[in-house]
């Protein structure tokens, strides 16, 4: 039986080892914000010099995991966030829920559902406006994987100058489940008449765990096999409230320019779902939206020959950033009066 990769994981992008690319020097400073009533830690990366700036704010994707590691500059993450603070920008990541020191309930607990999660990255938003060197008029959302899903939401309810989303989804998140649980296994060369079998199976799990609101336990009891949608330590009422969401009404309600990226060694999404999501959103805001495919990038924003290589990698075991990813970020900022 085919096990699939763990799709849009932020876990996928663990820190390089050994020694650290040279870049620009930039302050970096821990700061703390309140998400209900907890102390959440986020950490923000600022140029020298004096002044109000543009700034982001990294939404990353679906997993319970520390940004520390992930947040290193030999890191795709950690060189994406350095290299825009060298160009002038503020960045800010947070942490999650119950993660690197964060208080409020771990974030694997039934209560850490995807709407605090949402919550958590619309406290940290608030916080950057109101920093001193930071230019209200000119925030950015950076969100990668699951993270546009996030940043949708958040931009919803506060106003930002623009989305980059980045290796993503456009139509729902129970029919992407179904594509995926499809396509990487013919990827890495499975035959097409397994790869139906165990299709029908999994559509079967797929449906009632986000369709029947099934718990992961009784499922599991139930089928053994479904153990394989699941992505391990990710609550149900997360996974379920991100597959409730309508994505068409969603990008409706936010009129601002977004710039979707897909690099095509990624097979924890597609091209077609990039293409899908800029329709999408074009539909309701003409000319907002626009996509970027990096030739060679895998689903970590990654070099990767193939996404059959990605899929044997497990997503690489040290992966580093594109080197097309930060001119391209660069140059759509550069559009948008950054």
């Amino acid at each position: 039986m085919w096990k699939r990769l763990c799709v849009m994981l932020g876990l996928l992008m663990s820190a390089a080892s050994g020694a650290a690319a040279a870049t620009p020097q930039v302050d970096e400073v821990q700061v703390t914000i309140e998400v209900h009533g907890a102390p959440r830690v986020a950490t923000v990366t600022r140029p020298s010099a004096h002044g109000r700036r543009p700034a982001i704010l990294l939404v990353g994707g679906l997993g319970c995991y520390s940004l520390r590691d992930l947040s290193q500059e030999d890191a795709p993450y950690g060189g994406l966030l350095r290299g825009l603070t060298a160009d002038g920008f503020v960045t800010m990541w947070v942490e999650k829920t119950g993660e690197g020191g964060s208080g409020g309930p771990a974030c694997s607990a039934p209560e850490a559902d995807f709407q605090l999660e949402i919550d958590g990255y619309t406290a940290a938003l608030a916080a950057l406006k109101t920093r001193d060197d930071v230019d209200p008029s000119r925030v950015f959302l950076l969100a990668h994987s699951l993270g546009p899903l996030d940043a949708v939401r958040v931009a919803a309810a506060s106003h930002v100058r623009g989305v980059i989303a980045a290796e993503s989804i456009g139509r729902g998140w129970y029919d992407y489940e179904l594509e995926i649980f499809r396509q990487q296994p013919l990827e890495l060369g499975h035959p097409y008449d397994l790869v139906e079998r165990d299709f029908r199976d999994y559509e079967r799990c797929l449906h009632s765990y986000f369709v029947e609101k099934v718990s992961s336990q009784q499922l599991v009891a139930a089928t053994p096999k479904c153990r394989d949608i699941l992505v391990p330590g990710v609550p149900d009422a997360y996974m379920q409230q991100v597959a409730d969401l309508d994505l068409a009404k969603e990008w409706k309600a936010v009129d601002t320019p977004v710039l979707v990226i897909y690099g095509d060694s990624d097979p924890a999404t597609s091209l077609d779902e990039s293409r899908y999501l800029v329709d999408l959103i074009n539909s309701f805001h003409p000319g907002r939206a626009s996509l970027k495919e990096i030739p060679g990038m895998g689903h970590s924003l990654n070099p990767e020959a193939s996404k059959a290589q990605f899929l044997k990698d497990h997503g690489g075991a040290h992966p580093r950033l594109h080197p097309a990813v930060l001119p391209t970020i660069r140059d759509w900022l550069a559009t948008q009066g950054a």
